[in-house]
């Protein structure tokens, strides 16, 4: 065996180099982004550890450019034109007449002449300034108490009134003044309702039938007036004018009153005009050419304002704060994280980084990712305390069960369902398998020799490509692990091996692999499905199917139909925290068994008894065919 094992190895290490010679390298794709993820619900569903909604992030390379800086060499500085330039000054030779300058190579000569004065429009010139004049109106003011009516000062004074009566009424000084004026309309029978309105006075406030001597009629009364005898009544008083004669005008200061007015002057200097040349410093300054200049400058200047110049060009300099130098740009590179689901290529391709996906990548480390639920796959043990002859003194549980769980198809499983059931592999024995504690120690065995197996696998596929010959030497490879370690009493081997290859090509874990043989051979109550890993802003990678497993086939089934007869049992808990202990002496007494059917468990009973019978006989055959020959 380990001759052949050296021999596929060899093989497999030829087959290698064949590929590295023979393929030409392809292009390297962008590398991972340790520690970054993103995801992308694909099919809405709510999950994202469906195949193809979650990856590792990878970092793209960004190209960027920008112009570089530009300088100068030193004694050179930078024109509007982008040159570098240095100059030299050397001075004129003046060649020009005595008394002239020298202007663009030109001799020129200045003479100053009297400008001529004037004022302008509006103004008049008084000695050696110019005068403008402006009227306003005077303010009228009048002594304190009066105030200004049309040019006069009125004085307002008032006078308590009279008491009296207006026409028609007549005053009667024996009546009380609220009644105080009287009118009568004469009438022979007194009845004020027969007096027509038109010879009613006005204001009246009583009326009565009135007979006194000569007098009878309609008597009308009211209260008596204030009369003024001058001015008009206000407030209870009679208020007249008196004029207190013309008011007095007033000018602001600087302005002095004429005609009614207010008349103030302005001072202004006087204006200039030259008739030639320009006003400068009160003369006319007047510039003449008196001819081109006989000598410029050295050889190689030039002139230019008043002087001689001398211009040297050097090359444009070039730097970059960022990056490096090529010709006139800086170019430099940047990583940048980018989410590989969803991308769009002709971005990426295009010098694109995280923006050419819509999905975000999350920091693992700063949002670690979270494992949910509370299935640990522990179980009630036998550690209570006991008495000197080992009864139990603690709380005792009959058929008590353990949650376990199962991965979905997931990141943790490769995206394949590591709860789907290969066979069944357990069995009832005389009523039942044992503990839970043999099954599992039964099964880590299995799964270490199945790695062992797979690993024969993978090598024999990658050597011979031929899947009998790679199955034939795994089923080898488990055997050898299994000679000692394996009971087949209570698990089919066959089956074990193909179950365990299965689940090691799936990528599942051993609790998995532990859950799914025990729920597919009926010793598990499934309870749900819950999120076992969630990361922190990105959602759930990675579901798990809980149960409450026990150490047979007719535990469960006890538990599924004697839980509802019990109100101390409230279902079997969530997803992620099944509830899977046992019952209670009371409880497992108060169990109605008549309504539990068990006809699940008896056909097992019945067909594994049958199979026995049938094995015995074929051994008894053999063994008197063997002794008779």
């Amino acid at each position: 065996m380990e001759y052949l094992k050296k021999i596929l190895s060899l093989v497999l290490i030829f087959t290698q180099l064949v590929m590295l010679i023979g393929v030409m390298p392809a292009r390297a794709e962008n590398p991972v982004a340790p520690n970054y993820v993103c995801g992308q619900d694909l099919n809405s569903n709510g999950y994202l550890g469906d195949e193809g909604e979650y990856q590792s992030c990878k970092t793209a390379t960004i190209n960027h450019s920008a112009p570089a800086d530009t300088f100068c060499l030193p004694g050179y500085s930078m024109q509007p034109s982008g040159r570098c330039a240095r100059f030299s000054y050397a001075p004129i030779n003046n060649q020009c007449p005595q008394g002239t300058y020298i202007q663009n190579g030109r001799c020129l000569k200045e003479e100053y002449l009297a400008a001529q004065a004037y004022c302008p429009s509006g103004t008049v010139k008084v000695g050696n300034v110019c005068q403008s004049y402006s009227y306003t109106p005077a303010s009228q003011v009048c002594p304190s108490g009066s105030y200004v009516q049309n040019g006069r000062c009125i004085t307002a004074s008032q006078i308590e009134p009279v008491q009296g009566c207006i026409s028609p009424y007549t005053y009667n000084p024996y009546n009380p003044p609220e009644l105080g004026c009287r009118y009568l309309v004469p009438q022979s029978n007194k009845n004020c309702g027969l007096v027509p309105a038109s010879q009613r006075p006005p204001g009246y406030t009583f009326s009565q039938g009135f007979e006194l001597g000569a007098e009878k009629g309609c008597l009308y009364q009211k209260p008596v007036d204030n009369i003024c005898s001058q001015g008009v009544m206000s407030s209870g008083m009679c208020v007249f004018n008196t004029d207190k004669g013309p008011v007095s005008l007033v000018c602001p200061s600087g302005s002095v009153v004429e005609n009614g007015q207010c008349k103030k002057t302005t001072v202004s200097d006087l204006n200039y005009l030259c008739n030639v040349g320009t006003f400068t410093n009160g003369q006319c300054k007047v510039t003449s050419d008196a001819g081109p200049v006989s000598l410029v400058c050295p050889p190689l200047y030039i002139i230019e304002n008043g002087q001689c110049v001398l211009t040297s060009i050097s090359d444009t300099q070039y730097k970059c704060n960022q990056g490096g130098l090529n010709g006139t740009q800086c170019k430099w590179n940047t990583s940048e994280n980018y989410c590989p689901i969803g991308v769009d290529n002709a971005c990426l391709n295009n010098n694109g980084g995280a923006g050419c996906s819509s999905n975000k990548c999350i920091d693992i480390t700063q949002n670690k990712p979270v494992d949910e639920g509370n299935v640990d796959g522990s179980m009630l043990v036998d550690d209570g305390k006991k008495n000197e002859d080992g009864v139990c003194m603690d709380q005792l549980f009959i058929f008590s069960g353990r949650g376990q769980d199962c991965k979905l198809a997931g990141i943790d499983t490769a995206y394949k369902n590591c709860c789907k059931s290969e066979g069944k592999v357990f069995t009832d024995g005389a009523g039942a398998m044992g503990t839970v504690s043999t099954a599992a120690s039964t099964v880590s065995k299995v799964y270490g020799a199945a790695q062992e197996a797979y690993t024969y696998y993978t090598v024999a596929m990658q050597a011979t490509g031929d899947a009998a010959v790679a199955s034939s030497m795994a089923a080898q490879g488990f055997g050898n692990a299994m000679i000692v370690a394996f009971d087949p009493t209570s698990l089919a081997i066959s089956i074990a091996i193909y179950f365990a290859m299965q689940y090691l090509m799936k990528a599942c874990d051993q609790t998995s692999m532990e859950t799914a043989m025990q729920a597919g051979s009926g010793y598990c109550h499934e309870v749900g499905t819950y999120c076992k890993k969630k990361i922190p802003l990105l959602g759930c990678v990675q579901k798990a199917t809980s149960y409450c497993c026990f150490n047979s086939k007719l535990a469960r089934i006890i538990h599924e139909q004697g839980r509802p007869q019990l109100k101390n049992f409230n279902g079997w808990g969530d997803a992620g925290s099944p509830q899977c202990r046992g019952f209670s002496p009371d409880e497992f007494q108060a169990l109605d068994f008549s309504k539990i059917d068990l006809s699940e468990y008896v056909e097992d009973m019945v067909k594994k008894a049958t199979d026995e019978i049938q094995s015995n006989v074929n051994q008894i055959t053999q063994d008197f065919y063997e002794k008779t020959n």
